[in-house]
């Protein structure tokens, strides 16, 4: 049995798209699930760990472990689902 994919961080400022352009992205980093209005916590019980996109309007604090990307970065990965 394959292990879940880890969630993933998308930060971006408001209104750059982030939400408008989730399911895609989702879909090409192969994430099933999405969380609108992501705020990092040190209490980390409160937020899905595997399968999900969680969508945030800024960077993470220093102390954030799990994988994370510009929405920018996001966006050159559907590009390149896409153009496959």
């Amino acid at each position: 049995m394959s292990r879940p994919q880890e969630s993933v961080v998308v930060y971006g400022p408001q209104g750059v798209g982030i939400t408008k352009h989730a399911k895609a992205i989702a879909s090409a980093l192969g994430l099933s699930f999405i969380v609108e209005e992501f705020h990092y916590t040190r209490a980390g019980n409160l937020y899905p760990k595997q399968d999900s996109l969680l969508i945030a309007n800024y960077s993470p604090p220093f102390y954030w472990r799990g994988p994370v990307l510009t929405f920018a970065e996001a966006m050159q990965r559907v590009a390149k689902v896409g153009a496959a």
